[in-house]
């Protein structure tokens, strides 16, 4: 019999918190809210006044380290202990009476394909050939991108979606990928076809959190490839960055490269990548939205996998 793993001391630090005066969360029902459940553990949390489409507060959290019985580091507690634990004590993260909820899990274990190709009962055994799946404590849940005709298959915690339906009711609250985000609010940028000469246009886009690097290239406004990928270093990162493009023949002296992510326009990473690629610029904020001036405190490419879960209607 498959025994659950004990659950991890959860300690959320605030490093962030910032609130537009107009933001009542006493009016919940005009309001969506979206939680990024980070793969270190953290918690990044943003609310939408959907009568305006303009985000009005924005928190993040870090997850301290936390030290096991047997002295040595234990592993990042998963999102639904870092949810119930930030939730007991937060003044309306718990709360009900959203207009909607959107809750997206950071990890590795998500695949997409094509939605003419996908049945529920084989998803599965489908995600089973991506990675292990631990199938007594978690749950495969998909999400669909009509416009992109393709649909996300992830893993996450059997225990997510039941604490967010009796935490928010029944209908409100879902579980996406991380994926789903940036998937959307890549093909939402405005195209730069004009700015260049061949027909389809390729761009690559990448995601940098929490040692996990995602990549997507896209083509002619579609979906050409996206993987995540564990690093640790930013050689690693610009290998997997140089390997993607040879894969797809792509020139890094011809292709722009987009970062958004948990970095500085002065961090190393950056500076190892231009060597290797000749145009890497940072990305902005998803467009067609309205953000507080308080965000002004934040540099347009963070956050961008939490507000690009507006599009994930």
């Amino acid at each position: 019999m498959s025994v659950a793993p004990a659950p991890a001391a959860v300690t959320l630090k605030p490093v962030l918190r910032l609130h537009d005066e107009t933001f009542d969360p006493t009016q919940r029902a005009g309001y969506g809210l979206y939680v990024v459940a980070r793969a270190d553990g953290g918690l990044r949390l943003a609310v939408v006044d959907t009568g305006r489409t303009k985000f009005v507060a924005l928190e993040d959290y870090d997850a301290l380290s936390v030290v096991g019985v047997d002295g040595q580091p234990a592993l990042p507690a998963g999102p639904t202990a870092a949810l119930r634990a930030l939730a007991h004590h937060h003044g309306w993260l718990g709360a009900r009476g959203w207009h909607h909820v959107r809750v997206a899990v950071h990890h590795e274990r998500v695949t997409l394909l094509p939605t003419g190709l996908f049945r529920p009962a084989d998803a599965p055994a489908l995600l089973a050939l991506h990675c292990d799946l631990d199938i007594a404590h978690e749950r495969v849940l998909w999400h669909s991108h009509p416009a992109a005709d393709l649909t996300a298959v992830f893993a996450t915690e059997a225990a997510l979606p039941d604490w967010l339906a009796a935490t928010y009711g029944a209908g409100v609250a879902h579980v996406l990928s991380h994926l789903s985000g940036l998937l959307e609010g890549v093909l939402h940028q405005p195209s730069r076809a004009e700015t260049s000469f061949a027909p389809n246009p390729a761009t690559v886009h990448l995601h940098v959190c929490a040692g996990l690097l995602t990549v997507a290239v896209v083509r002619g406004r579609k979906l050409d490839f996206t993987n995540v990928f564990a690093f640790t270093t930013p050689e690693d990162l610009v290998y997997f960055t140089i390997l993607v493009m040879q894969e797809l023949q792509l020139t890094p002296e011809q292709v722009p490269v987009t970062v958004w992510g948990d970095l500085t326009p002065d961090a190393a990473l950056l500076a190892l990548l231009r060597r290797y690629v000749r145009t890497v610029r940072l990305g902005e904020r998803p467009p067609d939205l309205q953000y507080t001036y308080r965000l002004d405190q934040t540099f347009p490419h963070r956050y961008f996998e939490l507000f690009a879960l507006h599009l994930c209607g």
